[in-house]
């Protein structure tokens, strides 16, 4: 029972929708192979053939549907959703709170530069994280704009305060639930702390790599 509460928390059950979940509107979906060569399922939407595009990255145990609130936005952009590894109809077996979700959006980046001219990055906790985290190591001339919607900025923390929620157990021993999960899932190929802290963010708007980002915190 214990060792299969932790194993939910890095391999939660995934979102099941189907295409008949979208809205009826000129679609196109693909698919994009991320650096680990797992397939990543994507939609764009793009109705009034605009040549800047919303990349929107979703937030944990989460999927592309969620995009799908600012489908209003295609008067003016153009917007993709996609699901990232491990969620979804998307391949992984494992989620890694942005530490290889990054490399999901530069696939997605990669190949949606060879359609437009320019791309905003729009992410929600885990999907914002994960912005953070590519800008910080990586910069694409075609990116032009990010928000960043109420990002973890402490992995450690973060996984902490779900191990918390989900099992119900002190902190003080939480340490040793995470150390657990990382020496009995062989299978993982990450550290939880890999990544301690992020770029420190005092501002609603800011700078990530010369790249400028709208940041929303959970308070605001």
């Amino acid at each position: 029972m214990f060792e299969r509460s932790c194993k939910q928390f890095i391999q939660p059950q995934r979102v099941q929708y189907s295409l008949q979940d979208f809205p009826l509107m000129k679609r196109e979906d693909f698919v994009v192979l991320n650096k680990q060569g797992l397939k990543l399922v994507c939609s764009l939407f793009n109705p009034h053939n605009s040549k800047t595009v919303i990349l929107y990255c979703h937030s944990y145990n989460s999927c592309r549907l969620e995009g799908l609130d600012f489908i209003k936005f295609t008067n003016s952009f153009a917007l993709c959703c996609f699901d990232f590894q491990a969620a979804g109809m998307s391949e992984g077996n494992f989620v890694t709170f942005g530490v290889k979700e990054k490399d999901d959006i530069e696939a997605l980046v990669n190949y949606l530069s060879l359609k437009f001219h320019q791309i905003i990055l729009w992410g929600r906790s885990m999907g914002a994280t994960s912005i953070l985290l590519y800008l910080n190591n990586r910069k694409h001339p075609k990116i032009k704009a990010g928000i960043i919607d109420s990002p973890f900025m402490k992995l450690t923390k973060m996984a902490s305060r779900m191990i918390r929620q989900r099992l119900q157990i002190p902190k003080f021993i939480v340490n040793g639930i995470i150390d657990f999960i990382q020496s009995n899932f062989k299978a993982l190929t990450f550290r939880i702390n890999l990544q301690p802290s992020l770029i420190p963010i005092r501002r609603s708007l800011c700078s990530v790599n010369h790249i400028r980002c709208a940041y929303f915190d959970a308070r605001m």
